[in-house]
């Protein structure tokens, strides 16, 4: 780990948010977009959202956040999300699965619709149902990238 004495505020925080939740958050300190899954999310989504984040000007700038470890594990709660975002800093958010979805609205106590872009305690989100379900058809891809395309815009 740096030494956050070295760095900048955002960074110090940043790291300590990755140190403490090293089993949840795959992430540099400098990420710009966090993508949240209630677990990691497939290879093909990753591709999906990987490639759609590059598009969109954050470079490979992203914070991967899985809810839970395992299948069997406890998922993390909306203290610990609002802890991750606000460390993390993020100027945009995903919301892959209705879980996360509902841990947004718990966590920022504001309402999350799914499916759709949104603003989260000022951040702009793109919402989903369930994004892997979404690119299994072209017509339903088609609408979660027009859905992701606002991120741009953040």
């Amino acid at each position: 780990m740096k030494n956050p004495a070295n760095s900048n505020i955002y960074e110090a925080n940043a790291l300590s948010v990755l140190e403490a939740y090293a089993g949840f958050v795959e992430a540099t300190p400098e990420a710009m977009l966090l993508i949240v899954g209630e677990e990691a999310p497939s290879p093909a989504a990753r591709d999906a959202l990987t490639s759609s984040a590059d598009r969109l000007g954050f470079k490979r700038s992203i914070a991967w956040l899985h809810l839970r470890e395992a299948a069997d594990a406890p998922t993390l709660g909306a203290n610990d999300l609002f802890t991750i975002t606000e460390g993390l800093d993020p100027v945009a958010l995903i919301a892959l699965d209705a879980a996360s979805c509902t841990l947004f609205k718990e966590a920022y106590r504001c309402d999350v619709p799914l499916d759709t872009r949104t603003r989260i305690f000022g951040r702009t989100a793109a919402t989903f149902q369930d994004f892997n379900a979404m690119l299994q058809e072209e017509r339903t891809k088609q609408k979660a990238w027009s859905i992701l395309k606002h991120l741009q815009k953040a």
